[in-house]
């Protein structure tokens, strides 16, 4: 990783740790990649993985913005909780539910990012039923998928996708991080602080159930 983008990302992390402990408190929890191998950013449930050309065209608002979108795609399991569901829908309901949250919390989003605000308080699976059913145009265009097969990442090292074990691990990793950081937010500045609205109710139980 070049020292601009050690640097530039730990600034994230820093400006997070200020104004959103309950975000950056997860971020602590993510190991971060730095490959030309995504187009932009992803997470494959465990790592994230960020674009150098990517990031480097974003400002600071919007860095802040994509760490937040891709630690919590890997907090609330978005990709474990696919299943049979297809990909790209689930992605773009996942999205949904993400940038809803940075949102609300008053983050910035680089250009592009799915958004769809009358349905950021729903779950990502009452999200994906609206989408099977209605399958917007406008939305599916836009989609990038950043939601990599557990254990698939560039980093990965042939590792099984979702054995079992594995499986059991990346959950009971997150959970333990949502607590955390839930116990953190509360201290800095109140219950739940940064945590992105009514939304994170359905998704915190989707997680914790």
């Amino acid at each position: 990783m070049s020292a601009d983008l050690e640097r530039r990302l730990s600034g994230a992390q820093l400006r997070l740790r200020m104004r959103h402990p309950f975000f950056a408190t997860l971020a602590l929890f993510a190991p971060v990649q730095i490959t030309a191998s995504i187009d932009t950013a992803a997470t494959d449930g465990k790592s994230l993985y960020f674009n150098p050309e990517f990031i480097s065209g974003l400002t600071d608002s919007e860095l802040d913005g994509l760490v937040t979108h891709e630690v919590l795609h890997a907090a609330l399991l978005h990709t474990t909780r696919r299943g049979t569901r297809t990909p790209q829908l689930w992605n773009i309901a996942c999205d949904i539910v993400v940038n809803g949250m940075a949102r609300e919390a008053g983050l910035a989003l680089p250009e592009g990012a799915v958004e769809y605000p009358p349905w950021a308080e729903l779950s990502a699976e009452q999200i994906y039923h609206r989408l099977v059913k209605r399958k917007p145009r406008e939305l599916k265009k836009l989609v990038l998928v950043d939601l990599l097969e557990p254990g698939q990442g560039p980093d990965a090292e042939g590792e099984s996708p979702l054995a079992g074990k594995r499986q059991a691990e990346i959950e009971a990793h997150w959970k333990a991080a949502l607590q955390q950081a839930k116990v953190v937010a509360s201290r800095q500045g109140g219950s739940g602080q940064g945590m992105g609205g009514a939304g994170m109710g359905l998704e915190w139980g989707a997680v914790t159930q």
